[in-house]
């Protein structure tokens, strides 16, 4: 079996490597927004339509957990970008041109990252129980 990196030096591996990680966290970010704003449209059909009254005290906290997780997700994106905007600026700000992994900025945008994906799951997974439940 061959290596497909075969005769490619190793600083060309970390730039594809890098390379494929921006693609896969915007793609990630994408997707995010999509299932944040699904949820908080599915939320708000729910509840302006007529028999939302009907819905028992349990369903209508799934109805909650599913919206505000929706939200939450959308704030945590656009905080995410916020972040990585003061990130960038402190970066270039500096003599070497880096991110400061431990600066305040960068590690603001990598917990956004984190949480809006937790968020997202369990906005989803809160769904998936109301429909599971009606």
């Amino acid at each position: 079996m061959s290596d497909k990196n075969e005769g490619i030096t190793l600083e060309d591996r970390k730039q594809n490597l890098y390379t494929t990680r921006t693609l896969v966290t915007g793609k990630i970010s994408d997707i995010v927004r999509f299932i944040g704003l699904g949820l908080v449209a599915i939320f708000y059909t729910i509840r302006s339509s007529p028999d939302a009254d009907t819905y028992g005290a349990a369903d209508k906290y799934i109805l909650y957990v599913f919206g505000v997780f929706g939200v939450i997700a959308i704030v945590l994106d656009y905080l995410q970008y916020v972040a990585n905007h003061y990130a960038i600026e402190e970066a270039l700000l500096s003599k070497d041109k880096r991110f400061n992994d431990q600066g305040r900025p960068y590690r603001i945008a990598e917990l956004a990252f984190k949480s809006k994906q937790i968020f997202t799951f369990g906005g989803a997974l809160a769904l998936v129980i109301l429909v599971l439940r009606t």
